[in-house]
């Protein structure tokens, strides 16, 4: 099955249009791999001899065990922002007479054939021959890369649960998820890690939790390609219907916009998603002491950008009718940019309380981070989300998709982020933090403006649309 897949996976590659383009792009990914690959272990076996010229005190043992959860959190991370679950090749597959079993381990297969699991192991294999094996022994070095493969699985395990059971089961998850990070906190930090006294039981312990999270990344995955609504649970409770749609407001939008978090799964897999992406950027600023003016910038904002890219997309397939009512158009964008700043603004309260107990002085950057995320971050998501205004099912089970990513929303937001961040950079901490503030302050003012400009910019794109449909008839 999985030879079938990578097969018409070439095929469909190879017959789609543009190929000269899709193939220089292609060829550029497989020279980013290779070198990311080649350079960890190239890493790997150097670290010692580096280390001794630029650090000779510090050992290499030393420092890998001191930068192993570090290097595990920021790799969790990079999976969950680029690792992706291949299910759209195996779609067509769904609809014939195929085994789901082998169409869940195909997919299973070619979700593990991913950069962020070759590049740890390929920097694990030199180190442990060459530095372990010669400070501490073969059973060691055995012991040492068995267990670094095991967190790279559990990493792996963790990424899939999340994108495959998030929007359907999300209590469930965050409990899975979360008992598999401290437990993998406790073997690194209590346990003294794969390279500390207990080294064998900490390897043991990574191993078993490899094997159970893994076998029910496996479930989670074969029960999401079960696409029937009739196998979707039954008794659920009704709900009021919505009112007030005669002449329809902000208000009236913005309780449609949390009937679909709380009913569909993709919106509810973002929003939660945004939140653990906070928590994880939050706890970099408290606990690993990054730059915390960047950091919280980019912690602040996080449910803005991702809800904010799709939120025209969202409205494409379900707000027509709507939207042709007195007064809805403006109600509809002024809902959207309500909820990009109102969203800026409960995460910035919530990222202050901990700021308060730890460090009184991050709420200075803090509140720049907030004016700006508010008055650039925010309506930024929004226009971007009308370059690309494509219909999205609410329903996928299945997160960062590529079917549901389109490039122009993100090179808008990618632009925003050098807004935002070239000040820190340039003038240094104080300026810098003086003209993120200014230029949020200025935004904020101006979203009387961000509003007119994104409602006649939507007016637009629908008489457009709307000729192109009449020319065809």
């Amino acid at each position: 099955m999985f030879r079938t897949l990578l097969r018409l996976q070439v095929l469909a590659f190879w017959r789609a249009p543009f190929r000269t383009g899709r193939v220089a792009l292609a060829s550029l990914r497989a020279l980013g791999i290779a070198y990311a690959v080649l350079t960890a272990a190239a890493l790997g076996f150097l670290i010692p001899d580096t280390l001794s010229v630029w650090v000779p005190e510090l050992s290499a043992l030393r420092a890998v065990q001191q930068a192993l959860l570090p290097a595990l959190v920021l790799l969790t991370m990079g999976r969950v922002l680029f690792q992706d679950v291949p299910t759209r090749g195996v779609e067509a597959f769904l609809m014939l007479p195929v085994s789901r079993p082998k169409v869940a381990r195909a997919v299973t297969i070619r979700t593990a054939l991913t950069v962020f699991n070759v590049a740890p192991v390929a920097f694990v294999i030199p180190f442990a021959l060459r530095t372990v094996r010669g400070a501490e022994g073969d059973e060691a070095a055995l012991v040492f890369a068995l267990g670094m493969a095991a967190c790279v699985a559990v990493s792996h395990g963790t990424v899939v649960v999340w994108k495959t059971r998030l929007g359907t089961a999300p209590r469930e998850t965050v409990a899975v998820v979360g008992s598999a990070l401290a437990a993998m906190s406790v073997a690194q930090l209590g346990l003294g890690g794969l390279l500390g006294p207990n080294a064998l039981m900490t390897g043991a312990l990574m191993l078993i939790l490899a094997v159970l999270l893994n076998g029910y990344a496996y479930r989670t995955l074969k029960a999401a390609l079960y696409l029937d609504p009739s196998m979707r649970k039954h008794g659920e409770k009704a709900v009021a219907p919505v009112r007030g749609f005669e002449r329809p407001g902000i208000r009236a939008f913005l309780d449609l916009e949390w009937r679909l978090v709380r009913r569909t799964r993709f919106p509810r897999g973002i929003l939660l998603n945004a939140i653990a992406m906070t928590a994880a950027l939050a706890a970099s600023v408290f606990i690993v002491s990054a730059p915390t003016a960047p950091m919280m910038l980019f912690a602040t904002a996080t449910v803005a950008i991702s809800a904010g890219q799709f939120a025209l997309p969202f409205a494409s397939g379900h707000y027509d009718r709507l939207l042709t009512l007195p007064g809805a158009l403006q109600a509809f964008v002024g809902a959207k940019l309500a909820l990009g700043v109102g969203s800026v603004l409960v995460l910035g309260a919530l990222v202050a309380l901990p700021a308060l107990v730890v460090d009184p002085g991050m709420l200075g950057p803090l509140a720049c981070a907030v004016l700006f995320g508010a008055g650039v971050f925010a309506p930024a998501a929004v226009v971007g989300s009308t370059l690309a205004p494509k219909p999205i099912d609410v329903d996928d089970p299945f997160m960062n998709s590529p079917r549901v990513h389109a490039l122009l929303p993100q090179v808008v937001l990618a632009v925003a982020s050098g807004i935002g961040v070239a000040p820190y950079v340039l003038f240094g901490p104080e300026v810098g933090l003086l003209v993120m503030g200014g230029l949020g302050a200025v935004g904020v003012v101006c979203l009387p403006f961000w509003l007119r400009g994104i409602e006649t910019r939507v007016t637009q794109q629908r008489y457009a649309v709307a000729h192109r449909f009449r020319s065809v008839l």
